[in-house]
């Protein structure tokens, strides 16, 4: 019974881990701060319910589930964020911002590496076509045309 309690667990991890890169894909988070307070928020949340069961219920929580909750509630925070930004990006407004392309790849997954607003990105995009054709020029003669949705402060949502 044990067992399969735990196998639900990592289930629902993974879960919301998949769900947290794909969302992930489609957002550019430029204030890394967000990341951090989101992060800290859940460990003092997970520290202060193991206080509340430790000396309440005279209950001993184990840290291993403390760390298995503080990810759980990390991803779940994503994953909320990102929904979001799903709902409410057919009320904002869209922006275009040309910005230099940085790089690119072309191994296994073609994609392009570009800067907004002073971070580094790097999104999948077919430019197998235009590297054969253009070379090492291809990062002078091109730039990357990004239509964006701020559904938050400092967090866009990319429109492909």
């Amino acid at each position: 019974m044990k067992k399969e309690k735990g196998d639900r667990l990592y289930t629902v991890m993974t879960v919301l881990a998949v769900l947290a890169f794909r969302g992930h894909y489609y957002f550019l988070v430029i204030d890394y701060n967000l990341i951090l307070l989101t992060g800290l928020a859940c460990i003092v949340c997970i520290a202060i319910l193991w206080l509340i069961a430790f000396y309440t219920a005279k209950k001993k929580i184990n840290i291993g589930t403390c760390i298995k909750m503080t990810i759980l509630l990390y991803l779940f925070c994503w994953v909320a964020i990102y929904s979001y930004g799903f709902l409410v990006q057919s009320k904002k407004e869209k922006q275009t911002y040309v910005v230099p392309l940085s790089g690119y790849y072309t191994r296994r997954i073609n994609g392009v590496v570009f800067r907004f607003e002073g971070d580094k990105f790097d999104r999948k995009f077919d430019i197998q076509e235009l590297a054969d054709k253009h070379g090492r020029d291809l990062l002078d003669s091109h730039e990357v045309h990004l239509t964006l949705k701020e559904v938050l402060p400092d967090v866009y949502i990319l429109i492909i």
